[in-house]
């Protein structure tokens, strides 16, 4: 069925897959959780994320990257999904979990720690990939649907969305204004506003071959770093509070042909607005398209994406001894904890 955004008749270009979710599957769990290096090694950290991958509960999808932030400490985050909120509390409730991450000595070592953690209702979750492979929250979703109309057009991501129907999910906070933060030695907890977005985008060119691995690697990625650099640097035109550009590894740690921007904006709108007329994304959009055209619409590189609009009451922004541009930090008020 035709939705809001989406102009009559329309007839995608290229054809694109979208997750489903069975009735029994009300929210999804989402938790990144991340290491800020200083000038020590991790070895703590990884060791205590491994150990709770094996406790009840675990996550059924686990994903990781990296990225180096604008005050040149190395971050290392690992991403987890659930679809069963009570395995979700049992794993976080675990003893080996709370011990170590509750620990008071976090707020003393040379390194900080960071968990971002979403619980989401599936009408407030959209998901779009370029082919029916399955990454982020979608593995774990039990269908794939598609080829789907309602990608391809500026609005697509809005109609998605099943909660738009009833809600404009518009934001309370009109415009970000930054401030320091004393976080040392702290553990922080932010108080977010209603309806932020969150945007993972993903690009995967581990297939891609000859020239289209050149004309990628050497056209459209150099164009999109260009694009998350301008989100980084500008938060107050953007409303963009954090932008995390990160290569994706294995699990263990492996170097593989993937990246992904982990990008929190203000609202849905601000997204929208970045994206529809902003010359950064436009420019990004543009490079994929002669990129996608050139080749006739057959090429080996694999996008997809996740956005999620967020219920203040059910996001968890915890912060420990980080520096203060921290995530969120700079821009909502916290509490210690």
């Amino acid at each position: 069925m035709p939705q809001a955004n989406m102009p009559k008749d329309w007839e995608p270009p290229a054809p694109a897959w979208s997750a489903r979710f069975d009735k029994r599957v009300t929210h999804v769990v989402i938790g990144y959780f991340a290491v800020q290096q200083r000038q020590s090694q991790t070895i703590g950290f990884h060791h205590w994320f491994h150990q709770c991958l094996q406790q009840s509960g675990a996550p059924e999808r686990v994903e990781r990257g990296n990225f180096t932030d604008n005050q040149d400490c190395y971050n290392d985050v690992f991403i987890a999904y659930w679809t069963d909120e009570g395995a979700f509390e049992r794993w976080r409730s675990s003893d080996i979990f709370r011990n170590w991450w509750d620990a008071a000595e976090r707020k003393t070592e040379t390194q900080g720690y960071w968990c971002e953690i979403l619980r989401v209702p599936v009408e407030r979750l959209e998901t779009l990939a370029s082919s029916e492979s399955q990454d982020g929250v979608s593995a774990a979703a039990p269908t794939i649907e598609g080829p789907i109309r309602e990608h391809g057009y500026w609005g697509g991501a809005r109609d998605r969305l099943a909660a738009s129907a009833s809600d404009d999910l518009a934001t309370e906070v009109e415009s970000l204004s930054g401030k320091v933060v004393d976080s040392h030695g702290q553990r922080l907890q932010i108080r977010p506003p209603h309806n932020l977005c969150l945007l993972r985008s993903a690009q995967n060119w581990s297939a891609c071959q000859g020239e289209e691995r050149e004309v990628y690697t050497q056209k459209v990625h150099p164009v999109l770093q260009q694009g998350m650099r301008y989100l980084v640097e500008n938060p107050e035109e953007s409303g963009c509070c954090s932008c995390r550009f990160m290569d994706e590894t294995s699990v263990a740690g492996e170097v593989q042909d993937k990246s992904f921007g982990m990008v929190w904006f203000l609202s849905l709108e601000h997204l929208e607005t970045w994206a529809k007329t902003h010359p950064t994304h436009l420019a990004i959009y543009g490079e994929f398209m002669a990129m996608v055209e050139r080749f006739n619409f057959q090429t080996a590189l694999q996008l997809w994406h996740e956005g999620v609009v967020v219920e203040a009451q059910h996001a968890h922004f915890e912060y420990v001894n980080c520096h203060s541009a921290t995530g969120l930090l700079p821009y909502f008020d916290s509490v210690s904890i």
